[in-house]
This record gives C-alpha cells, sequence and structure tokens, in this order.
C-alpha cells in the first residue's frame, strides 16, 4: 500500500506537518514566555493562534476539497489537473498548515503546564482533517477506472452536501 501511495508524498507530508508543528509550537511557547513575563502582547499571540486552532474550521474546508475532489472525477485529465493544481493541493496544504498549528499550540500549553491542553486533540471534527489529508494521498487510485471515478464522484458529492448543510449534532 506504501508503494501505491508512493513513499516521497508520503514523506513529504510527514516531514512538512513535522517542521510546521514545530514552529506553531516554537512560536506558541515564545508567546507563552512572553505573557509569564508581564506583557500583554504575549496574549494576543495565543489568542491569535487560538481564533485559527479550532476542529470546526476543518468542516467546511472539507466541502471545498470534496467539491474540487468531485470535479476532479468527472472532468477530463486536463481539466482535473488544473483544478488539483489550483484547488485540492492548496486546500490540502491549508489544512495540513491549521493542524500542525494546532498541535503545536497543544503541545506548548501542554508544555507550560495545561495538563488538559492534549484532550482538546480528542475532538472527533478532526476525522475532517484527517479525510482530506487521507484523500488527498489516494486521488490518483480513484481516477483508475469508469467505476470507482463514479462511485467518488457520488462519495464527494454527499460529502460535500454533508459537510455544507447537516450540522453534525448526534
Amino acid at each position: 500500500m506504501v508503494e501505491a501511495l508512493g513513499r516521497d508524498s508520503l514523506n513529504r507530508t510527514a516531514t512538512t506537518f513535522l517542521v510546521l508543528t514545530v514552529i506553531a509550537a516554537v512560536l506558541a511557547a515564545a508567546s507563552f514566555a512572553i505573557r509569564i513575563k508581564g506583557y500583554s502582547f504575549g496574549t494576543i499571540g495565543i489568542e491569535r493562534i487560538d481564533m485559527i486552532a479550532n476542529a470546526a474550521t476543518f468542516i467546511p474546508i472539507a466541502a471545498v476539497y470534496a467539491f474540487a475532489a468531485m470535479f476532479m472525477m468527472i472532468l477530463p485529465v486536463r481539466g482535473a489537473a488544473f483544478v488539483y493544481q489550483q484547488a485540492a493541493s492548496p486546500v490540502w496544504a491549508a489544512t495540513l498548515v491549521l493542524l500542525a498549528t494546532i498541535l503545536g499550540l497543544q503541545i506548548a500549553r501542554f508544555g507550560f503546564g495545561d495538563r488538559q491542553a492534549l484532550f482538546v486533540l480528542l475532538d472527533w471534527r478532526f476525522a475532517f482533517a484527517a479525510a482530506i489529508v487521507a484523500i488527498h494521498l489516494f486521488l490518483d487510485q480513484l481516477r483508475r477506472n469508469a467505476l470507482t471515478r463514479t462511485l467518488a464522484f457520488a462519495a464527494f458529492a454527499l460529502a460535500t452536501l454533508a459537510c455544507l448543510y447537516w450540522d453534525f449534532r448526534l
């Protein structure tokens, strides 16, 4: 399975994610340290990261990604490549950045004494981010034949509608 995905793609994804996590953790730790020293702008840095560091952010991003993927399943190769390069890849990269930022912030919080910080990562809505990352790695396999393209088109259409219009409250 790893061979089908390509080791380079997985390595690049993991490396990017880890580097971004470390960068976000260092920035958050710097903000915590500044706040501990008594400077109020340390709090501003943490609040700004907190504004984007929310698992609910991934639901509309998943809708945008699924909509782009839906088009990639029905467009010819040239059109699908354009949508992949101009829509799906940037959304995937944004998902990696947001996910790494959230992880880095929670690691910094944990490092500065908040023992409940890592429980934030147990939010079920992170499944949307995981789905975006996983699907992006498998997109090429979904276009291999007409049956998988058709099934993927239907699945992406349902995912788009669910992410936009369903409230996901059980």
